[in-house]
């Protein structure tokens, strides 16, 4: 199983909520990181980050296996009332089972009916009214299900694209709708955050686009929350916003230093910002010669916060990368990848985690690594040596859940 990752075009420049100005304002916290990527041996100690040094306690989910349920790749995990909400963007299906790992049900499938999708693009949880909305940018609708059971409740016509939403309030949705211009929502490229009704009238706009940024690819922005304050960090930037009632402000400015993406660059390559064909050739040469293979941080993503540690992922240098902050003592740990032990044995994990909870984050690994991994160990802890014997490499992935340390 591989991250897959639909990241074209991203690179670092700065927006301002309200106004084009920069955005490391006095007033906006800044979390500085000083990062070495010096190269480091896949099985050395400091490649991959251990979860057993950021948990009190953990267990793990060993997910149903059927041959009508089979998950691909997980692309993203949601919980609500004892219920695990898993997207798996490759087979456009959102495959729900119960907190012990039992399958209960399955919403969408894909195909042209009434009720079925074709691009299973995000879905959001409503969770003061027990619903789930999915989005279809393909047949420009949103399907709405009940969230304790599969079934079908209404769906309404959208006009125009999301890469992201989220549910806010008790009737409203914020929408990310990324640099490209599409049919209603975002017709003037003006603003890439929206917040509409559940009945898609727009009610407010956020974060102006820089015409130099316009028509630039997107990666994999995805809302995330923390106190309920909805936050995303929007493509090409390093800044996470937040979003409380009708004001949309910087929450983080993350610096990277040397590592950071020079802003005038996008300026200089983009000689002609009104002309379409020029822009999108100079965007592409940009990205091939400098963002993907240079020494700039890029594509952020999968950001989360909880109580103690932040958490996301990026590229630079056309590597992948995880990096763990610590709010309390303010350090940071960058690495390539994620790791488990568990007993005699160490487990590699997918390379981001998911929150689930106000401190308790998941992560991943597929049942054919977890045997790999234990295979011709000595495992002496019962529940793990069980574990092993009834996983085949072919079963659905293993969860592991993680409870916070307190520091």
């Amino acid at each position: 199983m591989k991250p897959i990752l639909s990241i074209f075009f991203v690179s670092i420049i700065l927006i301002s909520c309200n106004k084009h100005s920069n955005e490391n304002q006095p007033e906006t916290p800044t979390l500085k990181f000083d990062l070495d990527f010096s190269p480091v041996k896949t099985l050395s100690k400091d490649y991959a980050l251990s979860l057993n040094e950021l948990a009190d306690s953990i267990s793990f989910v060993k997910l149903e296996t059927g041959k009508d349920f089979l998950i691909k790749n997980i692309s993203w995990i949601e919980q609500f009332n004892n219920l695990l909400y898993i997207i798996d963007k490759e087979l456009n299906q959102l495959f729900v089972f119960d907190m012990n790992g039992r399958f209960k049900f399955q919403l969408v499938t894909k195909g042209k009916g009434p009720t079925d999708i074709l691009d299973l693009t995000d879905f959001t949880i409503d969770r003061n009214n027990n619903l789930v909305y999915i989005w279809d940018n393909a047949l420009r609708k949103i399907i709405i299900f009940d969230a304790k059971n599969d079934a079908y409740l209404d769906q309404f016509k959208i006009d125009g694209v999301c890469h992201s939403f989220l549910s806010y309030g008790k009737d409203s949705f914020l929408v990310y709708t990324g640099l490209r211009p599409n049919k209603g929502i975002n017709s003037d490229l003006e603003h890439n955050v929206f917040m509409m009704t559940k009945d898609g009238k727009i009610i407010n706009k956020y974060l102006p686009i820089d015409k130099y940024q316009a028509y630039m690819g997107v990666g994999y922005v995805k809302f995330s929350s923390y106190n309920d304050l909805p936050l995303i960090v929007p493509d090409y930037t390093n800044t996470v916003y937040q979003i409380n009632k009708d004001r949309c402000s910087p929450r983080y400015y993350l610096d990277f230093g040397k590592n950071n993406f020079p802003q005038d660059l996008f300026k200089e390559y983009n000689k002609e910002p009104d002309n379409l064909k020029a822009r999108l050739n100079c965007q592409t040469k940009l990205f091939q010669d400098i963002i993907r293979k240079g020494k700039y941080v890029h594509s952020i993503n999968k950001y989360l916060e909880t109580d103690n540690v932040i958490y996301f992922n990026f590229f630079c240098n056309e590597e992948y990368f995880c990096l763990l902050y610590n709010k309390k003592n303010k350090t940071h740990l960058l690495r390539r990848g994620i790791k488990l032990y568990l007993d005699n044995a160490l487990i590699a994990m997918y390379p981001t985690l998911f929150k689930i909870e106000r401190n308790c984050l998941i992560s991943f690994t597929t049942s054919s690594l977890l045997r790999d991994c234990f295979k011709d160990k000595n495992i002496t802890n019962l529940k793990y040596k069980e574990l092993y014997e009834k996983t085949s490499p072919t079963d659905n992935p293993i969860l592991f859940i993680m409870h916070l340390k307190n520091k």
